[in-house]
């Protein structure tokens, strides 16, 4: 199917409208080599559609069973990776799964402590 070019901006202006925190764990080194962990640190934040334990969904979606508490969808290029920390109303899901398809990305994630 021949999309048009705005295609993807259009999907993105209509439906994505959550705001969704990634954070990531940080190492650096001091001056007398100590090493200096830091934790939740925001590597950025992005808008997506949020849905919640959807597993039936995405079995009949993409075919696969995963364990999963959160699923985002959001434009493909999208800064996130696996392991990363997504914070969304005040709970954290450690993002287990990234689904790339032709017009969007959908992130799963667990709900972590």
């Amino acid at each position: 199917m021949l999309l048009p070019d705005n295609f993807e901006n259009e999907i993105s202006s209509r439906f994505y409208d959550k705001e969704i925190t990634v954070l990531e764990t940080r190492e650096r080194i001091e001056a007398d080599g100590g090493v200096i962990r830091e934790d939740n640190v925001v590597k950025t934040t992005f808008l997506g559609n949020v849905r919640f334990n959807a597993q039936d969904l995405l079995q009949s979606e993409v075919g696969l069973t995963i364990d999963a508490d959160i699923t985002i969808t959001c434009a493909k290029a999208t800064n996130v990776a696996l392991n990363d920390i997504c914070l969304y109303l005040g709970k954290k899901y450690k993002v287990n799964n990234l689904l790339p398809s032709d017009s969007h990305l959908t992130i799963t994630g667990k709900e972590c402590q």
